[in-house]
């Protein structure tokens, strides 16, 4: 029993100890979760990433919907803080539902206010930056430069870009665009630096005179107009016509006077003239060049004259004069000799950042435009932007998608702020093809892809993918090329892999050469070696078995055959050896036969064929007279040509020639010939 009772107490005093193990670990780990439910949950103050730009209007009106407050505030609750601002005398600020500001100002108030806006979760507040509000105070219109225009020569139905760059000491608000009695409607654009940019169909014709400008304004209503931009549409230039045939030309080539060219027929040049080639080529065929403001890069411009003449080079800038200098720009270039121009690309320190284009022209027996593209940066960057193209976007067709990888950098650790990002897909000389704008919120160094279309009926050739990214106060611009092209190019290809497809040729040409000359060969080898047989039958047959046996040797070597002991001994087996042999290579040469008597048929077929088109040519000079003629006097003299020529030529003579002349007279000449040709 006390035994008993013991075990009864042991196990009552495990079950104890191993229930309030399970609830001390319970009730820690209950107090652990509910500590870490607490600490997920805590309340974070509403997150600013501004600035909110100043803003300025004209006196006695209202500026509403100026902006979101959406736009500048976050709570990581992701629920809407509650707004309000501070006040400012004489303007009165309005935050509607959406959280839209709104300023209405006194009436003939005029001056500079100021306010701050917060955003309150309930719990924490956070304010804005320091907005300042100029009421009628700003005077000041905004300031342009560089206006270009997307081609340097315009012909009519020509769609051009035009482009100026605009800059505002508060906040641009719109433009339009203007060129000889059309204007466009305002258009929206915004910062205290953008780009004004319209597309324009050119429908004046060849020898018009037109004038477009930009006009644009401030939220002050402060307004500027670029200078007049002139213009001149031009002609399309037509093909040469061939050269008139001098005097006294014509099919004789008669000559002409001293000094002068012979005549020759119209549309076939003299020899003198048609040598005359005057070609050229240039390398590279474009620049592109990334630069910073204050910065200089170099580069090379190889001119090599292709024709067998002297060249005269004119070089000349055009669009981008104030950022190129050529280190030579009249030259001669001997005939296959080329010349190298140090092109220098130089960005003043207050070149405005923006990618301009123009082209370096080089003039000589044909005119060759260079596209040129700039991008200019700030030499103070507080971000910066990369385009980088995916790698199967390189090359693409016409209507297809284009996508690349932009990379934003953070280089001075700015506060997260918005930024604005504009791409564009450009060609060589500046015109748009498609474009999308967004805003990005930018706190750190950010990558991401994006994508824009090809029209369908876009020309193959080199294009940009541009991308611009800015703010209030700074602006980064990078682009990258890709090739549109699906045809093929018969003359590039040619030009590019020109060695490599006439070694092919010539290896095919050897391969040919050999299989024929192996095939001659053994053709030799069966017939020599079918004579051979014939000889050793011989030599049997005349009883010369030693010879016979060396014979048998040299044709069983020729085979690669080995020789039968047998046979060397035994003359009745070299005997059947023999007829294996003789039996073997009748068998080839019969093949050989056939072989050639096909060759034979192809060419007799060439023949006929080549007989059948120049026969009714030939059949006025055939003359059935002929024949009779000649045969039968040539064979009676050609018998008795070693005899005495008295009287046994005579007589021999007189009886042929006379019986088949008296024949052919009074019968058809086909029965004496074929009579005279068997005899």
């Amino acid at each position: 029993m006390k035994v008993k009772f013991e075990k009864e107490v042991v196990v009552t005093l495990i079950s104890i100890i191993i229930i309030c193990s399970v609830g001390l670990i319970n009730a820690y780990m209950n107090e652990t979760v509910e500590v870490i439910t607490v600490a997920n949950i805590s309340n974070m103050a509403p997150f600013f990433f501004g600035p909110i730009p100043n803003w300025s209007w004209p006196i006695n009106l209202n500026l509403t919907n100026a902006f979101d407050l959406d736009d500048y505030f976050l709570d990581d609750s992701g629920y809407e803080p509650n707004y309000s601002s501070s006040n400012a005398t004489n303007v009165t600020i309005f935050i509607d539902s959406e959280n839209r500001v709104s300023f209405y100002p006194d009436y003939n108030f005029f001056g500079v206010n100021t306010v701050v806006f917060y955003a309150d979760d309930g719990e924490y507040n956070t304010s804005s930056n320091v907005v300042y509000l100029f009421v009628g105070t700003d005077t000041e219109p905004p300031h342009w430069f560089n206006p270009i225009r997307s081609k340097v020569r315009v012909y009519q139905n020509d769609i051009v870009n035009f482009t100026t760059l605009w800059t505002d000491n508060l906040q641009l608000q719109d433009y339009y665009f203007t060129i000889d009695g059309y204007t466009s409607s305002w258009i929206g654009f915004s910062g205290t630096q953008n780009t004004s940019t319209y597309s324009y169909l050119v429908s004046a014709g060849a020898g018009s005179t037109l004038t477009w400008a930009f006009c644009a304004r401030d939220t002050s209503d402060n307004m500027n107009c670029t200078d007049g931009q002139v213009f001149e549409v031009s002609s399309i230039p037509e093909p040469p016509e061939p050269p008139e045939p001098p005097p006294g030309g014509g099919g004789g080539g008669g000559g002409g006077e001293e000094g002068g060219l012979t005549g020759y027929v119209a549309g076939e040049p003299p020899a003198e003239i048609a040598r005359k080639v005057r070609r050229f080529s240039v390398d590279p065929e474009y620049f592109k060049i990334s630069l910073k403001q204050g910065s200089t890069e170099t580069r090379l411009l190889t001119i090599t004259n292709l024709g067998n003449l002297d060249l005269l080079f004119n070089l000349s800038v055009e669009l981008v004069e104030d950022f190129i200098t050529l280190s030579e720009d009249s030259f001669t270039v001997l005939f296959g000799g080329s010349k190298k121009i140090t092109v220098d690309f130089t960005a003043h320190e207050n070149a405005t950042p923006e990618e301009y284009f123009g082209r370096i022209i080089v003039n000589s027996s044909e005119i060759v435009e260079i596209p040129v593209v700039i991008d200019v940066n700030a030499i103070e960057l507080a971000f910066d932007v990369d385009v980088d193209i995916l790698e199967e976007f390189k090359r693409v067709r016409p209507g297809n998608p284009v996508k690349a990888n932009i990379t934003i950098n953070n280089l001075k650790d700015l506060e997260p702020t918005n930024l604005n990002l504009y791409i564009a897909i450009k060609d060589l000389y500046g015109n748009i093809y498609d474009s999308s704008q967004e805003e990005i919120p930018f706190s750190s160094t950010v990558s991401f892809e994006r994508d824009l279309n090809l029209p369908a009926d876009v020309r193959e050739g080199e294009y940009l993918f541009y991308a611009r990214v800015y703010d209030e106060e700074s602006v980064a611009i990078d682009s990258d090329i890709f090739l549109v092209g699906i045809r093929f190019n018969f003359a590039v290809f040619l030009k590019s892999s020109f060695i490599f497809l006439l070694i092919a040729f010539l290896s095919v040409f050897a391969i040919v050469l050999i299989l024929k000359y192996r095939r001659e060969r053994d053709k030799e080898r069966v017939l020599s070696l079918y004579l051979m047989v014939n000889e050793l039958k011989n030599l049997i047959n005349e009883g010369k078995f030693d010879n016979a046996v060396n014979l048998y040797v040299r044709i069983k070597a020729a085979y690669g055959e080995p020789v039968s002991k047998s046979a060397l001994d035994n003359k009745e087996k070299l005997k059947e050896e023999v007829r294996k042999l003789s039996k073997k290579l009748k068998q080839e040469v019969q093949a050989i036969k056939s072989e050639s008597k096909k060759s034979d048929e192809k060419k007799d077929v060439k023949k006929s064929s080549t007989k059948s088109l120049a026969k009714p040519a030939a059949k006025p000079a055939n003359k059935p007279a002929a024949k009779p003629a000649a045969k039968p006097a040539v064979k009676p003299v050609a018998k008795p040509a070693n005899k005495p020529v008295d009287k046994p030529a005579n007589k021999p003579a007189a009886k042929p020639v006379a019986k088949p002349a008296a024949k052919p007279v009074n019968k058809p000449d086909v029965k004496p010939n074929n009579k005279q040709v068997q005899s």
